[in-house]
């Protein structure tokens, strides 16, 4: 039986018993009005069944703090909520939030005047105590904007999701093990700034992870070392997602502090790619490029150490059929310290570390800025290329279509151009454009390049013009 009933307790030595033999988890929440100076402690007598609480007037960290996200530890002072064990002769105070309880569905809606994140999004918070260890199935779903999940919880947990299974639709959801004891605090928000519309968040129990299905460890192989291609195929009597489809998961050991790019290739299935790994890492792809193919693909950062799971599976449940996984990875540049590119604008022209769109309709673009450093290009691209750059991208270049590009550095030093695609390919030069000037015509397909302006020597320095034109 879940009954809230509310109680006003004047402020000062007031007490409040509460008698319900048989029930050990009490809910209790304290609200104030706004600037309120109030704790709530509460005191676990043992017999009989009678548990008390009692209400003083000290602090309850009327100055909000907030996390990373921009989530506030109270909201706008006014409310705090504690959920008690009294087995655990627990005292607690939490944030102010709604409980969340399972095998329910609760209804609510982002709208104007909701707190927000740090990058706008409107947010509702709900609180779930957790026995820990505990499996945890969320749900948050909407016809009038794109749901964002978020959990954050004891010892810095935090896990986010913005779909679930982008081919249903842009519902958010989170399958999850919780793994310590105490409050998580749940957000629902959108994927982005500005959207409002009503929702329902519904909580269930997880599968244990001694008797989950979704993903089961690799066979014997199934395993990347470095980059490479991996062959394989789905099949009946593969293991099976908890929606249908068949699957093979593929295992790498990183190191931390690389770029991977993994694309799963088959003219007999729809491929589909998950990837899993440390912190609640989650990345999932249907189609890299439809213009293309149907052939999955994944670019991303893997920063933190720890084990990283590649699984392959279809679009459709049932499909079938031969693949190739296509693995590519390398550590990325170390930053240096010591010089600090340009960051004003200069004139008309662009200065510093910029991202540019690049597409065949391009107009000229240019920027200006210090080249050099101490990081050997040769060192990071096993001697393909040569100069010395800073450990960090001079611009980033965002090829949105298929481009024939000229990219050139004029400058009084002697310089030198190092390019290196989301995918590990790497394009360098030193003196084609004359003068001691490099210059790379290539034709570039869509992705993420970052682009280095170096010096043939070691820590010396110049200003450049780098120059990014269609052909």
């Amino acid at each position: 039986l879940d009954q809230f009933v509310p109680v006003t307790i004047p402020i000062g030595a007031s007490t409040l018993s509460v008698q319900a033999p048989g029930y050990n988890t009490w809910e209790i929440q304290l609200a104030a009005t706004p600037g309120a100076d109030l704790q709530l402690e509460v005191e676990l007598t043992p017999g009989s069944g009678v548990q008390t609480g009692v209400v003083t007037s000290q602090s309850i960290a009327s100055v909000p703090g907030t996390d990373a996200a921009g989530l506030p530890a109270t909201t706008n002072g006014s409310a705090a909520t504690a959920a008690i064990d009294p087995s655990q002769g627990a005292t607690g105070v939490g944030s102010f939030s709604d409980s969340l309880s399972l095998y329910t569905n609760t209804t609510g809606a982002l709208q104007q005047g909701d707190v927000q994140l740090n990058s706008g999004e409107f947010y509702d918070e709900y609180f779930y105590m957790s026995y820990g260890n505990e499996p945890l199935s969320l749900r948050a779903s909407s016809t009038e904007f794109d749901t964002y999940l978020m959990i954050r919880g004891p010892a810095d947990f935090t896990i986010d999701n913005d779909d679930y299974d982008i081919a249903q639709g842009t519902n958010a959801g989170i399958d999850v093990v919780l793994p310590n004891p105490g409050e998580y605090r749940i957000l629902v928000t959108s994927y982005q700034p500005g959207e409002v519309g009503s929702y329902t968040l519904s909580a269930t129990p997880g599968v244990p992870p001694a008797t989950q299905t979704p993903i089961t460890p690799p066979t014997v192989g199934n395993q990347f070392n470095s980059s490479g291609t991996g062959h394989g195929s789905l099949a009946s009597g593969d293991a099976t997602l908890s929606s249908g489809e068949f699957s093979d998961t593929w295992i790498y050991q990183s190191s931390g502090n690389e770029f991977a790019s993994l694309h799963a290739l088959s003219t007999e299935f729809d491929t589909y790619l998950m990837v899993r790994g440390p912190n609640g890492f989650t990345m999932d792809n249907d189609d890299f490029d439809t213009a293309q193919s149907l052939n999955a693909g994944l670019e991303f950062e893997m920063l933190a150490p720890g084990e990283y799971r590649f699984i392959v599976t279809s679009y459709q449940p049932g499909e079938s059929g031969a693949y190739a996984l296509d693995f590519i990875t390398r550590s990325l540049i170390p930053a240096t310290t010591g010089h600090n590119q340009q960051t004003q604008p200069v004139g008309g022209m662009l200065s510093g570390y910029q991202v540019i769109p690049v597409q065949p309709s391009m107009r000229a673009t240019q920027l200006s800025g210090e080249a050099g450093g101490n990081v050997s290009g040769s060192d990071v691209t096993d001697g393909q290329c040569l100069g010395f750059f800073n450990g960090s991208a001079n611009a980033q270049l965002q090829v949105n279509q298929y481009t024939d590009l000229r990219v050139f550095a004029e400058s009084a030093a002697d310089t030198t151009l190092l390019l290196i695609n989301d995918a590990g390919n790497v394009y360098c030069d030193d003196d084609s454009h004359g003068n001691l000037n490099p210059r790379l015509d290539v034709s570039l397909r869509p992705g993420i390049y970052d682009v280095f302006v170096g010096t043939y020597a070691a820590g010396t320095y110049g200003d450049y013009v780098l120059t990014v034109q269609p052909l």
